[in-house]
């Protein structure tokens, strides 16, 4: 499954760098530098928005608060920029229900980008943790077959598989794995959640609430080790995590029913 699947249900691709100390160039006071900055390479709308994400628990999906951030979009509004104190993250979501995600080459080439224009008003901070994430959502008939798209390991209980007389009221299955370095620095981690999200209920800032119930698969990758904040070593981090997240897509997540339905 190495080639992109054009009908993929990806609602979410992100990839991001956070800081152990609150940088001012990236709080409230440095915000018209940073604009002027984003707005060079092709992110003009800039907005701020407190927000909050969803985890899913066995208890079902609960809400995490999270701080302020400047959020920036390209001119389609697909791409979106996050920037806080604490970290830089790029996302494509969804215009007109399609991801505005060609593939990861040149996502990252955007990232690129991104970190080399923002690299001298961060300077020799280091980055303590790099991050890349891929968010599936399943709807209609396809969130009635999970269990022909996911494979076991990714499914948890599923809709078919409730108790005559029982109602379904929250499914979660979440997993981590660490994954060792060949240069023995500190491991990779990949986290899995897999699970159903009632209608009306958000997953995260960058993906849209649906008005009916859901199956979503997340797969977040992250590297703890310190690195320099530069273009070069930030991208061939995020390339390690992104090849990371995919491999454990085909061979751990979905089935190949997935690929030919979605191809």
């Amino acid at each position: 499954m190495s080639q992109t699947l054009l009908k993929s249900p990806l609602t979410l691709v992100l990839t991001r760098v956070e800081f152990n100390a609150e940088l001012t160039a990236l709080s409230a006071e440095g915000w018209p530098k940073l604009d002027s900055i984003m707005q060079s390479i092709g992110f003009p709308a800039a907005n701020t928005v407190n927000d909050a994400t969803i985890q899913l628990t066995p208890a079902g999906p609960m809400q995490v608060s999270q701080g302020s951030r400047r959020v920036y979009q390209d001119a389609n509004g697909g791409l979106r920029v996050s920037v806080a104190p604490q970290f830089i993250a790029l996302y494509a979501g969804r215009v007109n229900d399609v991801i505005a995600y060609e593939d990861h080459e040149a996502f990252l080439s955007k990232f690129r980008e991104i970190i080399t224009a923002l690299m001298p008003i961060v300077g020799e901070m280091p980055v303590t943790r790099t991050g890349y994430r891929y968010v599936d959502q399943l709807i209609g008939e396809d969130f009635t077959q999970v269990d022909k798209l996911l494979r076991p390991a990714c499914r948890g209980v599923l809709p078919s598989e409730v108790p005559q007389g029982a109602q379904l009221l929250a499914s979660a299955l979440r997993a981590q794995f660490s994954y060792t370095n060949s240069d023995n620095v500190q491991p990779d981690v990949l986290q899995m959640q897999s699970g159903q999200i009632p209608k009306g209920q958000p997953i995260d800032p960058g993906v849209p609430v649906l008005d009916q119930d859901s199956w979503v698969l997340d797969i977040d990758t992250s590297a703890f080790a310190p690195v320099a904040f530069t273009a070069d070593v930030v991208i061939a981090t995020a390339s390690r995590l992104q090849q990371r997240a995919r491999e454990f897509f085909e061979n751990t997540a979905v089935t190949d029913e997935f690929e030919r339905r979605f191809r």
